[in-house]
């Protein structure tokens, strides 16, 4: 009955505020059946707080960069969901953009299983999701595994994982390059891939292994969030990512499509990189 409830208010329930978030969660199912988007069934557990907020919010759940990425998408043949969860992100492309091929990339060994599950189930041909971490070389990294909120979960030490309920789970990484070379997956002759990483601080090493098809110009726009506290994990900081970017001509824009200069990078935020236009001369990246 709840799933038929959240299906008639449009796949999501309305703002009701954090008590309303908070009631729900104390009488909602641990797991549900869910029409999580039209045409998209999936089981999830509403025990973690990542998917059962991702089920209350729908399309709410960040917006501001889903929109973004669909505004880019007219013309793209791919999209590379990076640090996927369980999903929802790709979910919304597939459903939104019908000629799009999502590659979704998740270490996580049960958020793996219950995509490949969700693409089984509903017969998504142009899902694939893909079991690992991206990094910029090939091996066996634990991944530390938040036992409240799957969306925590990192290669770095995260310092709230010393307590006893969380743990970690030994997973493959390797260089997107790798992949795309054992996949047969050929870099495109005119910029026609999107990509969005969320990666809890190891996204600087995610995008070192993009390097080929970055300085290619290939992708039209990388979504990568920059968040200080978790880059930290890694030794890393949000000017690593800019400048790392910048080298290879990407400059880096908010959700509204306005320059991030160095200075607004700290904090935690989406930022959107696009291929830098060859006859700027005064956009801020020094």
């Amino acid at each position: 009955m709840i799933d038929g409830i959240r299906k008639g208010l449009g796949y999501r329930f309305p703002r009701l505020g954090p008590i309303g978030f908070r009631l729900f969660s104390k009488v909602c199912p641990k797991r549900i059946d869910s029409e999580i988007l039209p045409g998209i069934r999936t089981t999830l557990d509403l025990s973690d707080d990542m998917q059962r907020t991702v089920y209350w919010q729908g399309r709410r759940y960040e917006e501001s960069t889903i929109d973004f990425l669909l505004a880019q998408s007219e013309g793209i043949e791919c999209f590379f969901d990076i640090g996927a969860n369980f999903g929802f992100v790709s979910y919304v492309m597939l459903s939104e953009c019908p000629d799009l091929h999502v590659y979704s990339f998740e270490p996580n060994p049960l958020l793996f299983r219950a995509m490949s599950a969700t693409k089984e189930r509903n017969k998504l041909t142009r899902f694939t999701p893909v079991q690992a971490g991206l990094a910029d070389g090939v091996g066996v990294l634990p991944l530390h595994v938040s036992s409240s909120n799957s969306g925590y979960s990192t290669f770095g030490p995260h310092p709230e994982f010393l307590d006893s309920n969380s743990g970690s789970v030994l997973v493959s990484i390797l260089s997107f390059e790798q992949w795309r070379a054992d996949q047969g997956i050929p870099i495109p002759d005119r910029p026609a891939w999107l990509a969005k990483i969320d990666a809890e601080g190891y996204e600087l090493k995610a995008i070192k292994g993009m390097a080929s098809s970055l300085a290619a110009h290939r992708f039209r726009c990388v979504c990568i969030e920059l968040n200080k506290y978790t880059l930290s994990f890694c030794g890393h900081t949000p000017s690593d990512i800019l400048g790392f970017m910048g080298q290879f001509g990407y400059w880096p824009h908010d959700e509204r499509g306005h320059p991030v200069s160095k200075d607004d990078a700290p904090g935690n935020r989406n930022v959107f990189f696009l291929p830098r236009p060859t006859s700027s001369t005064d956009l801020p990246m020094s």
